[in-house]
Parts: C-alpha cells; sequence; structure tokens
C-alpha cells in the first residue's frame, strides 16, 4: 500500500499515484535509472505493507556554471570520475586551495559526489541537466 503523506487516512488513488510519478518521471528528462533513484529517495517510511511517500524534490541546477566549475564538470563528463591528483594535474596552473575550493563548492551543490577517497564523479540525478547546461555555454559541443 502506498501513502503519499505521512497521516493519510485513506489510500490515495491511482490517479494520484501516477501523477506522483509522472511527476518524478518529468524531472528525470526521461532517464529511467535516474526516475527510479528519484522515486527511491523519495520513500519517507516503510513498514510491513505500507510505504509512505514525501513529494517529489525539485533538483535544479544554476542558469550559468562559472568558469572554474565548467572547466571541472567538461572533465569529469568525459572521464567519468576522477582523482585527486588527476584534477591537479588538469588545472596545474591554479593552485591546490583553488581547486580544493571549487571541488568542495561543487559537492556542497550536489552536482558532484565523491564515490571514494578523492575520486569524484558527477551526480547521476543532476548529469544530463549539466551536460546540456554546459553545451549551452559552448564548454561542451554535442556530447552523446
Amino acid at each position: 500500500l502506498i501513502y503519499l503523506e505521512e497521516k493519510q487516512s485513506s489510500l490515495p488513488s491511482k490517479r494520484e499515484v501516477m501523477k506522483r510519478l509522472e511527476k518524478i518521471a518529468s524531472s528525470a528528462n526521461g532517464n529511467i535509472g535516474v526516475t527510479m533513484l528519484r522515486w527511491l529517495a523519495s520513500i519517507e517510511n516503510f513498514d510491513d505493507n505500507k510505504v509512505t511517500v514525501q513529494p517529489a524534490k525539485e533538483f535544479g541546477i544554476p542558469s550559468e556554471f562559472p568558469t572554474k566549475w565548467a572547466m571541472l564538470l567538461v572533465h569529469l563528463i568525459l572521464h567519468d570520475r576522477l582523482h585527486l591528483d588527476n584534477i591537479t594535474r588538469i588545472f596545474s596552473l591554479q593552485d591546490k586551495t583553488t581547486i580544493h575550493a571549487v571541488i568542495k563548492e561543487l559537492q556542497y551543490t550536489k552536482l558532484i559526489r565523491q564515490v571514494s577517497k578523492n575520486t569524484f564523479t558527477i551526480e547521476r540525478f543532476v548529469l544530463k541537466s549539466v551536460t546540456e547546461q554546459l553545451i549551452a555555454q559552448k564548454y561542451l559541443r554535442r556530447f552523446e
């Protein structure tokens, strides 16, 4: 049984559940894997045969990336994941403090995540949106 709110007294209609799923799916830009991950992330509580689902969270990205962010994001898209040593080599003209600051900012904004010690990748939830934004800003040409 699926409940859309914690204190809901009756089961939601099939239409209400479908609207919730459609909202999650549309925010994932057609990526079924992201849709499933967002659906799972929206589960607030479960016991026995009752699943409580919270409203879909909006995932937005900045309308324009600063150049330092864009450069790192482009490399993460092209390489899938990068170790801190490789990032330091790519940005050899930058001091380490600046590099660490950019990584921290991107982690704070949930655009990248650490997958293992000092290894980073773009968060799957926002990968398509980030790619589209980098193309719009002409940091990437077409990327498929």
